[in-house]
């Protein structure tokens, strides 16, 4: 019992208010017939007389996120609720938080992957990336095809800032398959290293302090933060980023004493 209602009910409505809160999300982010963008800037423009200003204005594109991490935190706590009492005796195995913890970004980030960063276009479903990264797949395309890093064939221009997640792309131009799929193969890749870099979260959480309450927050905070969200499944470089600087952060605690 919680302020006198059963865990039983508690836990059913924060399930049923983070699933409308993450449809409410993903609908705010990816209708086009809500046009929510254009709603929110002309009500900003009729309030204060004049255009939102270009940092406002910019956030705005990805409004609907928010409702998404909300969502996904009601879930998460709702999961807590549910099985807390088991939490306490097994929730200290390794297995058991990656597993759990690895299952959460599933639920929350496929969607996302699969249907928000894919469209139609005469019948075949095309996937895409952020713009910047899309401009690096240009790149990775021509070096794949022999022409070298560049955007057009014999102009010599680096437009690119990520050298090697641009190379990690040349190489998924060579698999046998569509144009249309490789943005899909590029944020698959970035769901493996997110994946991957959980264990290297929970090592250095245990070597810094190793309370369980500091080690299951570490991770919660991971899964909903909205930066490896969203840049993940744009298809940036962050996760590859992350991973390399986690894992290293883990590799020098193992040498300190603390």
């Amino acid at each position: 019992m919680y302020f006198g209602i059963k865990k039983s009910t508690i836990v059913w409505f924060l399930i049923l208010a983070g699933g409308v809160s993450i449809g409410l999300g993903v609908t705010l982010f990816y209708s086009k017939e809500l046009n929510i963008y254009g709603i929110l800037t002309s009500t900003i423009t009729r309030v204060r007389g004049a255009p939102p200003p270009a940092r406002i204005a910019g956030s705005l594109q990805y409004f609907g996120i928010e409702p998404i991490i909300v969502g996904g935190f009601l879930v998460v706590l709702a999961l807590y609720l549910r099985f807390s009492e088991k939490l306490t005796l097994r929730f200290r195995s390794t297995q058991l938080m990656v597993g759990s913890t690895a299952v959460i970004i599933l639920v929350l980030w496929l969607p996302t992957i699969l249907v928000g960063n894919s469209t139609v276009v005469n019948g075949t479903r095309y996937w895409f990336l952020f713009d910047d990264e899309m401009i690096s797949m240009t790149y990775a395309r021509n070096l794949a095809n022999g022409f070298g890093l560049v955007w057009n064939q014999e102009e010599r221009v680096e437009g690119y800032s990520n050298f090697l997640w641009t190379i990690i792309m040349a190489a998924v131009h060579y698999l046998p398959m569509h144009a249309s799929n490789l943005p899909l193969v590029v944020l698959f890749i970035n769901l493996a290293l997110s994946l991957a870099t959980i264990p290297f979260i929970l090592q250095v959480a245990r070597a810094l302090c190793g309370d369980q309450w500091v080690i299951t927050f570490s991770l919660i905070g991971f899964v909903l933060s909205k930066n490896m969200f969203f840049w993940a499944t744009a298809g940036a470089e962050t996760a590859l980023l992350t991973l390399l600087f986690v894992f290293a952060l883990a590799r020098i605690l193992e040498r300190i004493p603390i």
